[in-house]
């Protein structure tokens, strides 16, 4: 199985702060979707390669240093300074706030057509357009595309979903379509807009797939979530590991979501990671939280609320 990444790499300085405002602990780790997914990847087996701009200093050495220990193969684009974002952690919630870097990089571009049709899998971010577009040109049928869209919600991203063997976005992406009342309204407009089946990730409910027919809910497995960091890296990653082993999405996700509900039980991000046989573990003794459909609507019209003033711009 070869993978190809093509995406951002940063550096994260984490907080844990408590119910008073009080900063528990801190800690640093690199990040960055496709950086987080070319691990996990990795770790489940496949052989890895990542295309990225790294900064010349100590935390672009940091970055290489956790690439290396897992194998996988680096393509650096060099700048002088590395991104470094802010995260926030509420220890009881394990929910996160993110102040991003304000460091830009020039873009990846001038990938060999020949070099990205040598792939099953590609996994691409957001922030590389110009790259995307060269994927999307030259890329044949035979290599699948996981794409991460982030939160957004443009016409680039919906690109971005249509363009992959299977669009995965977290339920915020749901809360900005317009005139949709329900969770299973915003799939089913979301599965019509990209002409294919959808899945999207609905943190501690779990995940959800809806193939143009019905929606069905994948619960999520019980554990004590001590941070989302990378969490939704993570299932994408295990996902495109289901999609080369040729499960069915369901089979999927629900292997992201073992590999992400590992992933928030701890403190890190890129190095926290779980290993294959962890998840494999989890799968075989997994307990699953019950389905709670009434507060999954509840908190999606909380995001709806939340997300209005974009839905109206």
């Amino acid at each position: 199985m070869k993978v190809l990444g093509i995406g951002e790499s940063v550096i994260d300085e984490i907080s844990v702060v408590g119910a008073r405002g009080e900063v528990e602990r801190t800690g640093r780790d690199a990040g960055g979707p496709v950086l987080v997914a070319m691990l996990m990847l990795a770790k489940l087996g496949a052989d890895c390669t990542f295309v990225t701009a790294l900064g010349k200093d100590d935390g672009g050495v940091y970055i290489r240093e956790i690439l290396e220990r897992e194998q996988v193969v680096l393509h650096a684009r060099l700048h002088d300074a590395s991104k470094i974002n802010i995260i926030v952690v509420d220890s009881e919630s394990g929910q996160r706030e993110k102040i991003h870097s304000n460091i830009t990089y020039t873009a990846i571009a001038d990938l060999e057509p020949a070099f990205l049709n040598s792939y099953d899998l590609i996994v691409m971010d957001r922030h590389e357009p110009e790259a995307f577009e060269e994927v999307r040109r030259h890329v044949g049928p035979r290599t699948k595309l996981i794409t991460d869209p982030s939160t957004e919600l443009s016409e680039f991203t919906l690109e971005l979903m249509r363009a992959s063997d299977c669009p995965i976005v977290p339920i915020e992406t749901l809360a900005q379509l317009e005139d949709v009342a329900t969770v299973e309204e915003a799939a089913a407009r979301l599965q019509d807009l990209c002409a294919k089946p959808v899945v999207v990730t609905l943190g501690e409910h779990g995940c959800l797939v809806h193939d143009g027919w019905e929606m069905r809910l994948i619960p999520a497995l019980d554990v004590v979530a001590v941070n989302t960091l990378g969490a939704g890296d993570v299932y994408r990653a295990a996902f495109g590991y289901g999609r080369m082993q040729g499960w069915g999405i369901e089979e999927c996700a629900r292997y992201g979501n073992a590999a992400a509900a590992l992933q928030c039980t701890v403190l890190g991000n890129a190095a926290d990671v779980p290993a294959k046989h962890e998840v494999d573990g989890l799968m075989r003794r997994a307990v699953y939280r019950a389905a709670n459909r009434d507060g999954l609507e509840t908190a999606f019209a909380q995001l709806r609320r939340e997300y209005m003033p974009l839905v109206m711009k």
